[in-house]
């Protein structure tokens, strides 16, 4: 478990048995799966999947989801989330998820920068990435402005439903991210405290060193 982000908006934390009912309601809302090209969620998978998730410890490997709710008002509303390998523990893959009535509000843009200040500035990584289906505008765009830039499309490179598909991938390095300054988050330590901007770690790392269940890859519903 990590401590909760937060945003000018927004709660990220770690997520629990009660967000399961929202989160199938969104997992597998009818559209969103057709979108994305993945299959629904079954009760008993989803209540695993939040119970691995509520006990991961802060450094663990494998992939982190943070559920997002609004600050003011409690209660699940989607998610980001990143992928860190063990063989690889210097990058980092991100996705996110919302709800259907929770898309369209910036909430992706201000839960994604949280998101990836958590990664640079809580983890040893190097490296973010984020893919999406070539046909993804929205994702595409929301990626642009968090920062990352496009660096590969692959031709049909992704299978569903009989037919093969496009996808493209963008990436953030941790020099990049420091030069484009701090998001709008307070971001909160594992002692409860919030550190300001201006304390925030902005220098060079230098360390030795796929999505899995819940979250669509780079951001492919609710943006």
């Amino acid at each position: 478990m990590i401590a909760p982000l937060l945003t000018k908006r927004l709660r990220l934390r770690t997520p629990n048995a009660d967000d399961l009912y929202r989160y199938l309601a969104y997992r597998n809302d009818t559209a969103a799966l057709a979108a994305q090209m993945m299959q629904p969620v079954e009760l008993k998978e989803a209540e695993l999947f939040l119970a691995a998730q509520s006990r991961m410890a802060p450094e663990a490997y494998g992939w982190r989801m943070l559920a997002v709710e609004k600050s003011d008002k409690p209660g699940l509303i989607g998610e980001v989330g990143v992928f860190i390998g063990a063989e690889e523990p210097q990058k980092g893959d991100i996705g996110w998820w919302f709800a259907a009535n929770h898309q369209g509000q910036g909430y992706a843009l201000e839960a994604g920068t949280a998101l990836i200040e958590w990664c640079f500035a809580h983890r040893p990584l190097h490296r973010l990435t984020a893919h999406c289906l070539i046909a993804n505008d929205a994702s595409q765009r929301l990626m642009r402005r968090l920062g990352l830039r496009q660096e590969s499309q692959t031709v049909e490179s992704r299978y569903f439903n009989g037919c093969w598909h496009d996808e493209v991938g963008y990436a953030l390095l941790r020099r990049e991210w420091l030069e484009l300054g701090s998001g709008p988050i307070d971001l909160i330590t594992d002692n409860g405290f919030s550190i300001p901007p201006s304390q925030r770690l902005h220098r060079s790392f230098c360390s030795a060193g796929q999505s899995s269940h819940g979250t669509a890859t780079a951001g492919e519903s609710g943006l």
